[in-house]
């Protein structure tokens, strides 16, 4: 790696390197004792009596990555008046798992608290744009993602592509998030119709991808789930939710299943 910035490349690969950790590292424990409301996450998770390694590596994590270029990292507020466009202390939500609404809601509220915090719009881009996207998703707010699309939409160019150097990363961001909308099978099971906006009552899917060697294709009406169609490449044993109910899927490799709404 050259950089002409004189940054050396070991920090960079150390940073990087601690962040892909924590995409499948451990899920972080919830403590139901600690408020959370109206605290931002890394906040929330200075109040531990005793934080955990893997906890600890997360706020330091955190705390370096908002700069200007890789020369330059300085440490990441954490704070409503910060509404700059990084949102590196949300990892743990997106693209990792350890910060989940049903895993650890008091986290997943504090993550919200941050998330708020840098407004719909602030100091953003379109890649941030697209990265709220996909962190409002996994928290189940498929109003709030939908604003984040909107905002992108607004800040690029008629072709979607974004201000130099950075021209495709918002498309391809956006369109992770979108999927993420739709379907998400990072939380120990598949769930059907996470963050539907208000803006998309009725509506279909085919074809998107899930953990564990599935395809799924939706439907729904009205707001409401009508179809979801399970092809499977591998035999595996899924639970799929939808809203509050969770069913057991048995698949063997190349079945397909089909739920009707009276199945969901």
């Amino acid at each position: 790696m050259d950089d002409s910035r004189g940054t050396d490349p070991r920090d960079f690969n150390a940073l990087i390197g601690g962040l892909n950790a924590l995409v499948d590292g451990p899920v972080l424990i919830d403590e139901p004792a600690l408020a959370s409301s109206g605290v931002p996450v890394l906040a929330y998770l200075n109040q531990r009596p005793n934080p955990t390694p893997e906890i600890r590596r997360w706020i330091n994590w955190s705390l370096l990555v908002r700069a200007a270029g890789l020369g330059n990292l300085v440490p990441c507020d954490d704070t409503p008046l910060d509404t700059h466009r990084h949102t590196s202390h949300l990892f743990a939500v997106y693209p990792g798992r350890q910060i989940t609404p049903l895993q650890t809601p008091g986290l997943a509220e504090a993550a919200r608290v941050s998330l708020i915090g840098r407004s719909d719009s602030g100091n953003a881009g379109e890649w941030s744009f697209a990265w709220r996207t996909s962190l409002y998703a996994r928290l189940y707010d498929g109003d709030a993602a939908h604003r984040q699309i909107r905002g992108f939409i607004g800040f690029t160019y008629p072709n979607l592509f974004g201000g130099a150097p950075m021209q495709i990363d918002g498309i391809l961001g956006v369109s992770a998030g979108i999927a993420e909308m739709l379907l998400q099978s990072h939380a120990g099971g598949l769930d059907r119709l996470p963050a539907l906006p208000k803006a998309w009552p009725s509506g279909s899917v085919s074809g998107l991808r899930a953990r564990g060697g599935v395809e799924v294709d939706l439907a729904w009406r009205d707001g409401r789930l009508e179809k979801a169609t399970f092809h499977s490449l591998q035999p595996i044993t899924i639970n799929v939710r939808y809203h509050d109910r969770t069913i057991t899927l048995k698949l063997l490799p190349h079945q397909t299943q089909t739920l009707g709404a009276e199945l969901q």
